[in-house]
């Protein structure tokens, strides 16, 4: 019997203040989309119309949600939101910036432990995984044979690679994945494919390379 393929569209969430302001976001529920983030969302969609979706499914913070109905409005999908696909509880570390995060006493043990310890009051990154892998495990079994929207984080997207790449879950993945990036799982059975990583070409139409356009941007901010 021929197994069937799902394919898991993996997208992270649209830009936000915190971004541009490179804070821990973490399981902040209150911080949404700027505008730039919504038109970033707005792209995706544009990019998607033409697929078709069977499901749509969501981080539970605001960012993550708000970004998912926008890509999922042309399918006339309702986005189900799961609390296992949030961010890594970051715990302390929530609303600071790096440079405020590096005068704190824990600081520097955290930092070079790459994640195996879990900041004041936080998760580790093998947590984190663990949590998120468990529910990628369930929405394939969900939805075999079917193409399939996520909005997520850099986390848990970046540990959904990570562990299909054969990467310890406790240590940084070393990963890029922009705002509205799109990163593409394949499942046949137990076997998973990664197809595609990062890719922002729906957002920078006109440059050669978009990972590099997105840097670009980035660097203007």
């Amino acid at each position: 019997m021929q197994k069937k393929v799902t394919i898991l569209l993996l997208v992270r969430h649209g830009e936000t203040e915190w971004n541009l302001q490179q804070r821990y976001q973490g399981q902040n529920s209150r911080v949404g989309l700027n505008e730039k983030g919504r038109e970033q969302a707005r792209l995706t969609a544009r990019r998607l119309a033409g697929l078709t979706l069977h499901a749509a499914y969501s981080s539970d913070l605001r960012r993550a949600q708000e970004c998912a109905e926008i890509i999922a409005a042309p399918h006339n999908l309702e986005v189900k939101v799961l609390s296992s696909l949030r961010e890594r509880n970051f715990g302390a570390l929530e609303g600071l910036s790096r440079q405020e995060a590096q005068t704190r006493p824990w600081w520097r043990e955290i930092e070079e432990s790459e994640g195996f310890l879990a900041p004041p009051g936080g998760e580790t990154r093998a947590e984190m995984r663990r949590r998120v892998l468990e529910c990628m495990k369930e929405i394939i079994a969900s939805h075999e044979g079917e193409n399939v929207l996520i909005v997520a984080h850099g986390g848990p997207i970046s540990q959904m690679v990570s562990d299909l790449l054969g990467g310890p879950a406790e240590r940084r993945v070393r990963l890029r994945l922009d705002n509205c990036s799109l990163t593409v799982i394949m499942a046949e059975g137990k076997k998973r494919t990664l197809l595609l990583l990062n890719d922002v070409g729906h957002l920078f139409p006109h440059a050669p390379v978009g990972v590099l356009a997105a840097m670009e941007d980035e660097a203007k901010d």
